[in-house]
């Protein structure tokens, strides 16, 4: 008796974990930089930066350029979130997961669309120095 009630305790317990799961990184955040997949895990959990930690500073200008180019028109119904994009506030905005579903999808959307600006943003320094013949091409 029991086995049996520790296996349905374990069940009910990865039942509660998936359903309480954050939803799956997108590819385009899991194939970007750490900083990135940091700040959409952290927004998955009810936590959204506009300054990022140390170890990541060297994104900050990026992030800074895309909340204040891109981010207004992705958020603009969500005011606290807009205080973050104009840099009006740079302590953190927590909120509650659980209580509000779209604010974490909103902090995430952020989030991935920096990932695709990133992403777009080296495309195009890529492209540029394959066109400036340093790309790293093996033509010699």
């Amino acid at each position: 008796m029991k086995i049996f009630g520790f296996a349905f305790f374990a069940v009910l317990a990865a039942f509660v974990t998936v359903v309480n799961a954050a939803p799956p990184m997108p590819a385009v955040v899991a194939n970007s930089d750490a900083a990135v997949q940091a700040l959409w895990t952290k927004a998955s959990e009810g936590v959204f930066n506009n300054m990022l930690p140390g170890q990541f500073a060297h994104l900050q200008d990026d992030w800074t350029r895309f909340l204040t180019t891109e981010g207004e028109g992705v958020i603009m119904d969500f005011r606290e979130f807009l205080k973050m994009v104009n840099f009006e506030d740079t302590r953190p905005y927590m909120f509650n997961t659980e209580n509000d579903v779209h604010k974490p999808a909103m902090a995430t959307g952020l989030v991935e669309k920096f990932a695709e600006y990133l992403a777009i943003k080296r495309r195009g320094l890529v492209d540029t120095e394959l066109r400036l013949g340093r790309g790293g091409s093996s033509r010699s």
